[in-house]
């Protein structure tokens, strides 16, 4: 699985999303998104803005890698 399709899966879990509520709120095809979850093919930036916007996180939260500070 593509990181980007993992953190994408995450938030949208984590916010209690199915699927198709991402899809009505990002619209984008429920198929779309989940072959993108599945890292089957990498989303274009256009795709990401409108993921970002329905998940309410910031389009650079797909890149940022995220460290522990022990």
């Amino acid at each position: 699985m593509h990181i980007i399709g993992q953190r994408i899966r995450r938030e949208r879990k984590k916010q209690q999303l199915t699927l198709q509520k991402l899809s009505n709120k990002s619209g984008l095809a429920i198929s779309s998104l989940c072959d993108i979850e599945k890292g089957r093919f990498t989303p274009s930036l256009e795709s990401l803005y409108k993921i970002a916007g329905a998940l309410g996180v910031k389009i650079t939260f797909f890149y940022l890698r995220i460290t522990k500070i022990a």
